[in-house]
């Protein structure tokens, strides 16, 4: 019962929207070509394909920033937090190195709300049980690219 309340309680705070004037989400750059995904795994299906350096608006990420949740022109998804960089003291870091000094959120996943919002247009919408009970691949390494003060 009190897991219940707690989970309860997790989506009502997420779904209610940022009050008026609160801080924009923190922008990160695409380190390479990336998949967005409708979920934080490499499995779920590919919403769109973003350009290396390309602008994303960051909502969030999962615990220990492996997955962010990102704005990307008009697409919504989930990128990989190893191909994003974020500028921080006047360069270019790996967002999972700095995701916590950044401040940049801390949020869940609850397919059921989050494909509501964002896919109820897109074709692999009405199998939404298919990819919420699935087992799910296992975790990506996480990936550590040197610095290019480390390149020299």
């Amino acid at each position: 019962m009190k897991s219940f309340a707690t989970l309860a309680l997790l989506a009502l705070a997420m779904s209610v929207p940022p009050a008026a004037g609160q801080a924009q989400a923190p922008s990160a750059t695409t380190a390479q070509r990336v998949n967005v995904r409708a979920g934080p795994a490499r499995d779920y299906p590919v919403v769109t394909v973003l350009p290396a350096a390309y602008v994303v608006a960051v909502q969030g990420c999962l615990p220990e920033y492996i997955w962010c949740d990102v704005v990307a022109g008009s697409s919504r998804g989930w990128v990989y937090a190893g191909n994003l960089d974020y500028f921080h003291q006047g360069r270019h870091v790996p967002l999972p190195e700095y995701g916590s000094a950044a401040g940049v959120a801390v949020v869940g996943f609850i397919l059921e709300d989050y494909w509501r919002q964002h896919y109820q247009d897109r074709p692999w919408y009405s199998e939404r049980d298919r990819w919420a009970f699935r087992a799910g691949p296992p975790p990506l390494p996480r990936v550590r690219r040197p610095q290019p003060q480390e390149l020299r």
